[in-house]
């Protein structure tokens, strides 16, 4: 998983709280998450500020430092790496339109991945822009 990024688990382990409380207070909008999929993803220098005020010294808890030449276009196969979620989840919410700054070169979608990190920090979710139409199934009732 890229560096700064935690799941509800890291977060619990670090705040020294249950995987229950964590989700709690990611539900109530307590802490900024995004929902990928069925899976939360914390940026952890939002999670600090929100939780220790707006004078915490975010460098003090900020993520190391991306490596050097790292680029910020990417492809679906690094935001699944980024992200930690299975390629073809990441491909369908790609394809479905739910990540911002996408931009398709032949059959290759690439993202810029500091739009999609400050989005997570956010705690916006990534929703899909054209979701499939749910078939709803009404049960018939007898005469």
């Amino acid at each position: 998983m890229y560096p700064g990024l935690h799941t509800l688990d890291t977060l619990a382990v670090a705040l020294g709280v249950s995987h229950v409380t964590a989700s709690r207070w990611v539900r109530a909008g307590t802490v900024p998450a995004a929902r990928i999929g069925k899976l939360w993803r914390l940026w952890g220098p939002a999670v600090a500020e929100r939780l220790y005020g707006p004078d915490v010294d975010i460098a003090a808890l900020a993520a190391p430092p991306a490596p050097p030449g790292e680029p910020e276009i990417i492809g679906v196969r690094e935001l699944a790496e980024r992200l930690d979620i299975a390629h073809g989840t990441a491909s369908r919410l790609v394809a479905a339109g739910a990540f911002p700054a996408t931009a398709r070169t032949g059959q290759t979608y690439r993202l810029h991945w500091p739009t999609i990190r400050d989005q997570i920090a956010r705690g916006e979710d990534f929703m899909p822009l054209n979701p499939r139409p749910v078939r709803v199934q009404t049960r018939k009732t007898p005469r």
